[in-house]
């Protein structure tokens, strides 16, 4: 009844684990699909020697690393099941989570059923976040069309309704091979650009307040990505056209928010990771200004110190916002740091 696709990369820490939790489950009419994506440490024997022990588990080899949004579509392409669960190689699941999903979207005839996760800090797996399946208090009950598209759909353009993780779901196979959804290629965002591309085909959602899900949460690892603005740019472009696609204007300010917030989270980041000098920054900030798409930003989103800086190019005055961020987060960062790599 139900495929549950598992992209594996070097994974052998906690693999072994998370495999464990879906034999363990009450629902026993399940087939576990394990997309290898070119592992180079031990996940390639641990997923093989449970294949070996178990006829449900199939394992599927990738011939280059594609990432992790690839691989759940080459989970889809191969699945039987005629529902979906997306799982992640080091997250993990109670023993009746697939039980609790499949009767509830067998009762609701739901397209996605939401169940609650709960966010784990440590490698132990000892501090935990509370439950959750829904922005506010724990939620269970149905969604429907209209409401569902006019009022939920906002989720994924900078207003949390919705989680945008595509875990912790149970999905009817037939609704997205309908939305006809490819992979993106992208390395960040995937679950984003899923549920953006999916939800205009929902038609019901449902939520049990039941926790399903494990997730390890990477909140306290302090890393830079060199391509985190790029990829939001790319975001924020494809953002626009699916709100031109289904005449969604008024997320429109939404986007070009975020988009200014993730321009000065993007350089606060260079500061702290890299301690590089202000008159770098600068000409980094110069340079990335002349970027077309900051020509979108104008004073109807307000005028705050922030959006004036861009329209103006004040980049003086946008070096001071990030100096004073900088000097208020940088003791916060370091300690969180820290924190980090005890826990993990």
């Amino acid at each position: 009844m139900i495929s549950i696709i598992c992209p594996v990369f070097n994974k052998q820490k906690y693999l072994s684990k998370t495999i464990r939790t879906v034999i363990s489950q009450s629902l026993e009419d399940w087939e576990l699909i394990l997309i290898n994506d070119c592992s180079t440490d031990g996940s390639s024997k641990i997923i093989n020697s449970w294949k070996n022990r178990d006829g449900r588990i199939r394992v599927i080899n990738h011939k280059e690393n594609y990432g992790v949004d690839q691989a759940r579509f080459t989970g889809l392409e191969n699945s039987n099941g005629d529902y979906i669960f997306f799982l992640d190689a080091d997250d993990w699941l109670p023993p009746n989570s697939l039980q609790i999903l499949y009767d509830n979207i067998e009762e609701t005839k739901s397209d996605v059923v939401y169940g609650s996760f709960t966010r784990v800090l440590d490698k132990y797996g000892i501090f935990k976040k509370q439950p959750q399946n829904y922005y506010g208090a724990i939620k269970s009950g149905v969604i429907s069309n209209p409401s569902l598209f006019e009022d939920y759909y906002i989720s994924y353009f900078g207003v949390n309704k919705l989680l945008v993780s595509m875990c912790g779901k149970l999905y009817n196979k037939k609704t997205i091979l309908k939305s006809d959804i490819h992979p993106s290629h992208k390395k960040m965002g995937e679950d984003l650009i899923f549920n953006l591309k999916l939800h205009p085909h929902l038609e019901k959602i449902s939520f049990v307040p039941e926790v399903v899900y494990f997730y390890r949460f990477g909140g306290m690892t302090v890393t830079g990505n060199p391509t985190f603005l790029e990829d939001i740019k790319e975001q924020y472009k494809f953002k626009k056209n699916q709100l031109e696609k289904y005449n969604y204007s008024k997320a429109l300010a939404y986007i070009k928010h975020e988009l200014i917030n993730c321009f000065y989270s993007h350089f606060l980041n260079l500061r702290l990771l890299s301690k590089i000098s202000k008159n770098s920054l600068k000409e980094l900030i110069t340079k990335e200004l002349n970027d077309p798409v900051y020509f979108e930003i104008n004073y109807d989103l307000g005028n705050s110190k922030k959006t004036s800086a861009i329209i103006e190019k004040d980049y003086n005055l946008i070096l001071n916002l990030i100096d004073e961020t900088y000097k208020r987060t940088k003791w916060k960062f370091y300690f969180k740091k820290i924190v980090s790599k005890i826990l993990t």
